[in-house]
């Protein structure tokens, strides 16, 4: 049987000038699974989140999200469909 992936990492790496936050990371996470993070500081814990988050972009490899690959631009649907939940939460007239 073949689980449906929420999240999907192949080979995702962060580097900030010669320093890397992330490095090569592959990751699957199933619908309705839930994942912590834990590691010591500086670990790249952070810096994965802001990535799967589509707040940094990675340096290398790719993201998908419910099988759909996340990308940094304004083609990206999942974005867009994302910040007009979050802009309508967060400006809602009361």
């Amino acid at each position: 049987m073949t689980k449906e992936l929420a999240i999907k990492t192949c080979g995702i790496t962060k580097r900030f000038a010669r320093h890397i936050a992330v490095n090569d990371v592959d990751l699957e996470i199933a619908v309705g699974e839930v994942y912590g993070l834990i590691g010591p500081n500086g670990a790249g814990k952070t810096t994965l989140i802001r990535m799967l988050a589509a707040a940094e972009e990675p340096t290398t490899g790719e993201i998908y999200i419910n099988g759909d690959r996340l990308l940094l631009d304004q083609s990206n649907p999942l974005l867009t469909a994302v910040f007009s939940l979050v802009s309508h939460a967060l400006f809602e007239d009361s």
